[in-house]
Order: C-alpha cells, then sequence, then structure tokens
C-alpha cells in the first residue's frame, strides 16, 4: 500500500476516533468510512480491513443502527474461521444481529463467540438469555 494513502487512512481514523468520546457518531462514521474507501482492493481483509470494520460496526451499534452494526461485523468475519476472530467482536455481531430482529442468526454467532461472558457483558438481559441456550416465550424462560 502507498505511504500517503495508509498516512491519510489512518488520519482519518484517528479522526473518527476523536469524535467517539463526544457521542458524534455520524461524523465518526464518516471518517472511519473515508478511511475504509481509500484501502485498495487488495488490502481488504488485511488488519486495517478489519480495525475499520470494528470502528463502523462498533459506531453504528451505539448510534442504533444495528443492520448496519451487523453488516459491518458481517464484513469483518467474511472468508475468515470464525474461530480466529475476536471473542467480543463476535459478541457485538450478535448482539447487533439480535437488536436487528435476527435472532436465529444471532444465537448461531453467539454460540460462536464462546460461553465465557457474564450478565455484566451484555446490554439487554434478554440476550443475555439467549446465550445461555434459553428463550422467552410468553412470559416464561424455556430452555
Amino acid at each position: 500500500m502507498n505511504d500517503l494513502i495508509l498516512r491519510e487512512i489512518v488520519r482519518l481514523a484517528n479522526e473518527g476516533d476523536a469524535h467517539i468520546p463526544t457521542k458524534n457518531w455520524s461524523e465518526a462514521l464518516k471518517c472511519y468510512r473515508a478511511a475504509l474507501h481509500l484501502l485498495p482492493t487488495d488490502d481488504r481483509g488485511g488488519r486495517f480491513s478489519d480495525w475499520l470494520h470494528v470502528a463502523i460496526g462498533e459506531t453504528s451499534f451505539f448510534n442504533g443502527e444495528y443492520q448496519e452494526a451487523a453488516e459491518a461485523f458481517a464484513e469483518l468475519c467474511r472468508d475468515k474461521q470464525l474461530k480466529l476472530i475476536a471473542p467480543l467482536a463476535l459478541l457485538r455481531y450478535s448482539e447487533a444481529l439480535f437488536k436487528a430482529g435476527k435472532r436465529e442468526e444471532s444465537a448461531v454467532i453467539l454460540s460462536q463467540a464462546g460461553t465465557n461472558f457474564t450478565l455484566e457483558d451484555f446490554d439487554d438481559p434478554v440476550y443475555w438469555l439467549l446465550g445461555q441456550g434459553l428463550t422467552i416465550r410468553a412470559g416464561a424462560i424455556d430452555t
């Protein structure tokens, strides 16, 4: 990759990161997407691409854009063995699917993330129950 392109990718990523503490999600997403757009096609799936997809996924998630978050994490996982993906990235991918209403897909991804998570790792107790292999039906908890 060209050094000038790499510097611009890093600059945009850092600019996106600077928007996170102020919760300016839309500006952060613009920066991350612009950085991703600069990546040459043959660098897709590499460490910069992976980092940017996680940044886009996380930022979209916190912005309430769950479908977009799930798509970013799906791109992160494309052509990779899921066991090689960081468990917390898989957890967020699964949670984004869950919040986007795709509970079956969410359960599949969550099962691949491992089971060493506790209730404190989840924003939504119902989602935590899914991770424990439980579902809620008509107000009752079923296994």
